[in-house]
């Protein structure tokens, strides 16, 4: 059975990601970022946890709208969750998905990228963030 959950909510979110309008019920928000050209700086990590400090699944990272002058990569890595509810997991690395952006060389301006995160227990968000390459 919890296989068949599993599999449910792959295709959920498959469903979900398969169009790049957003839809009505996903949280939306906006942050500014600062690098220079050539820099590859995070600009999202992701966790979902547990109280007992374990992952509740692995969120996703979805490129929505990609950065007209540079480039988005994505993969996972070890990290502290620091503004869990769980306050003694805070000190606790979990595994978690990250976005990094990295301005084309020579580029000097704003540059515009929108993720969307999915949660294995079916939250979504959508960041738009604003980076300014100086």
């Amino acid at each position: 059975m919890r296989q068949l959950n599993k599999i449910w909510l792959l295709i959920v979110v498959g469903f979900i990601f398969s169009g790049c309008v957003s839809a009505p019920g996903i949280k939306q928000f906006n942050s500014t970022k600062y690098t220079i050209a050539g820099k590859r700086i995070e600009i999202a990590a992701l966790w979902h946890i547990q109280p007992d400090c374990e992952n509740f699944g692995l969120p996703i990272i979805q490129v929505i709208s990609a950065p007209k002058n540079g480039k988005v990569d994505l993969g996972t890595k070890r990290i502290f969750p620091s503004d869990t509810a769980y306050k003694r997991c805070r000190s606790t690395k979990v595994n978690g998905p990250v976005a990094y952006y990295t301005a084309n060389s020579g580029f000097k301006g704003t540059d515009t990228i929108k993720l969307r995160f999915a949660y294995s227990d079916g939250v979504l968000e959508e960041k738009t963030l604003t980076i300014i390459v100086k």
